[in-house]
């Protein structure tokens, strides 16, 4: 599991005080007043996994890479200011080690679980400005986070085709039109269909965030279905080079065999071996189990040779997806933004290896959350959760990290005992306002 430590770096003070480096789970959640530093935390995040992504991938040699070279990467995110003398950065992730210490950098190469190449995508707070504006990508000086999201957000509707999209909430959605490039919201409620920068600002500022999700949790090849994807040439050249080498090893009948062991291996069956199937299906390798014959059981050698190779293979194309989100619940309605939440545990559930990271102001985000923990501690003592709350919605306990951002502290705001977000978090979003109104009352009816 990759983990982070923060500390005196811009807003961020001491940092996480019960242990100094913060876990990244399956979905980890930072809540906390403006300024306290919810997306410093979560940008950095970002340039980690990056850096690592680059690290692994040859872009740089570790014994080149300079203290301003890690500078000129934290100038993605405009970052850079937030250094001070006594700033500490570091991370551990399954590829590389990172240390930002003394003005210092230093890198090493990590010895922990198989390295997944991700594909990431930050989604900034000013995603609206996509829908707002028909030809954003045109505009010059705009954040470069930005720019790279307009990217995938063209990516993600390209892919769409004729399709249209639904959102998970109203009765709304979205089409492209790739001629004009012009983007339409159909709200099937009041049979109408305006352009994007003519919708509710809700929409707009969620529809970014949701097909770029919805695109990318499907397009990363550990997804195990049969449907083909939109692979580059690179990748189809990766795939190919490892289904040869395999076919050579263990004979023609290797992924029909592979086929036969992903389908009746149920939970042990390993994100290597289900991912690899996927990825020879992707890649129009296999379409079924053809010249029967030469299907034969796996040995445990050739099962774990197999498992090698989808290392390796995953080491140098995109097969999962890390999605960091700012504040989700932008410009939402609170049901609506329960709605995104539920999207986006859908999109994360789509493979084991996807993480999800979220900074947000809302207690609904929060409320929703603990209802997925829920409903999957439920569906485990065998209660029927998924009628309330989907299967792909659900979460373990032991699968988030929820964290409180206040004064330059970081601070864990899980209660272990009844294995949900602390509720005390919650009832703190109102108790200013609360405490309002009992001041009003006093002086209305004049109570001490």
């Amino acid at each position: 599991m990759e983990r982070i430590r923060i500390k005196h770096f811009g807003p961020i003070g001491e940092g996480l005080m019960e242990d100094e480096f913060l876990p990244l789970r399956k979905v980890t959640v930072f809540i906390g007043p403006q300024g306290s530093g919810k997306s410093a935390v979560a940008k950095v995040v970002s340039t980690f996994l990056w850096l690592e992504k680059a690290f692994t991938r040859g872009d740089f040699s570790p014994d080149d890479f300079s203290v301003d070279d890690f500078k000129a990467c934290l100038s993605y995110h405009s970052l850079v200011s937030y250094l001070s003398a006594d700033t500490e950065l570091e991370y551990w992730g399954n590829s590389f080690h990172f240390s930002y210490k003394n003005a210092e950098f230093t890198s090493s190469a990590a010895v922990a679980s198989p390295y997944r190449m991700p594909k990431i995508s930050y989604i900034p707070a000013e995603r609206n400005f996509c829908s707002s504006v028909p030809m954003a990508a045109s505009l010059t000086g705009l954040l470069r986070s930005l720019f790279d999201l307009l990217s995938d957000f063209d990516a993600a509707r390209l892919a769409l085709g004729e399709k249209v999209f639904q959102l998970p909430f109203g009765s709304y959605k979205y089409r492209y039109d790739s001629r004009s490039r012009t983007s339409f919201i159909q709200d099937a409620q009041c049979d109408c269909e305006v352009e994007l920068h003519q919708a509710a600002s809700g929409i707009q500022s969620a529809l970014p965030l949701l097909l770029v999700s919805d695109y990318f949790s499907q397009f990363a090849i550990g997804m195990f279905d049969y449907r083909r994807q939109a692979l580059s040439l690179n990748a189809r050249d990766a795939i190919k080079e490892k289904y040869t080498e395999l076919v050579a090893a263990l004979g023609t009948g290797v992924v029909a065999a592979l086929a036969g062991l992903v389908a009746g291996g149920g939970a042990s069956i390993s994100f290597s071996l289900a991912g690899l199937l996927s990825a020879f299906i992707s890649a129009g390798l296999y379409k079924g189990v053809r010249d029967a014959e030469t299907v034969r059981e796996l040995t445990e050698g050739e099962r774990e040779k197999m498992a090698r190779i989808g290392d390796e293979l995953f080491a140098s194309i995109a097969s999962r997806f890390v999605d960091i989100v700012e504040e989700p619940e932008q410009n939402l309605f609170p049901n609506a933004q329960r709605d995104v939440i539920l999207h986006l545990m859908e999109c994360t559930s789509r493979s084991s290896e996807n993480l999800l990271v979220i900074t947000t102001h809302s207690p609904y985000v929060l409320e929703t959350l603990n209802n997925c923990i829920y409903a999957g501690e439920l569906q485990g003592k065998g209660f029927a959760a998924d009628n309330i709350i989907g299967r792909e919605q659900q979460i373990l306990f032991d699968d988030v990290g929820a964290y409180a951002i206040e004064n330059g502290r970081i601070r864990s705001i899980l209660d272990g005992e009844i294995h949900q977000i602390d509720g005390s978090e919650l009832d703190k979003c109102s108790v200013r306002i609360n405490g309002d109104y009992e001041l009003l009352s006093n002086l209305e009816f004049g109570n001490s």
